[in-house]
């Protein structure tokens, strides 16, 4: 933390970094938060500080730490960090996040014998030998289409 910067200040500035690193405008990240967009507004603009439980809910929305918002800490991950997949959760765009959840879900999906069968957006489909699962999955299709993006 700059020994130059106010505490207020900080919180300002990572609260905007941290909705612009994810790519998402005030109401984007006002509707993932629960709250209204003037709050994020002036929350940004420094001329409101939010209450515990609504600075808890940016955080969560933000999936950055208190602790980094308040500038205790210079490091927004949260507490996955550690682990692998999650390692640059952080430095995600929001799309970007999205696209790895989705992923993660076709991970944990793929089917009991050990196969996965995927349709690309081209059109082709690829099937792909992998260990199977620990525990069956809960979808009754291992079959995924994705689509092309928009």
């Amino acid at each position: 933390m700059s020994s130059d910067a106010k505490p207020s200040d900080l919180f300002a500035d990572r609260l905007k970094a941290a909705r612009l690193l994810r790519g998402w405008t005030q109401a984007d990240l006002a509707a993932r938060a629960g709250l209204p967009p003037t709050s994020i507004a002036h929350f940004e603009a420094g001329s409101r500080k939010p209450s515990f439980d609504n600075l808890r809910r940016l955080a969560t929305a933000l999936e950055v730490t208190t602790d980094y918002l308040l500038g205790r800490s210079d490091d927004p991950s949260v507490s996955q960090s550690d682990d692998p997949p999650y390692r640059h959760a952080s430095q995600l765009t929001g799309a970007d996040r999205k696209l790895a959840a989705d992923f993660l879900e076709i991970l944990a999906a793929r089917s009991t014998d050990g196969h996965i069968d995927l349709v690309l957006p081209n059109g082709a489909t690829t099937h792909a030998r992998h260990a199977p699962a620990s525990s069956p999955p809960t979808s009754t299709s291992a079959k995924r289409t994705t689509s092309a993006p928009g």
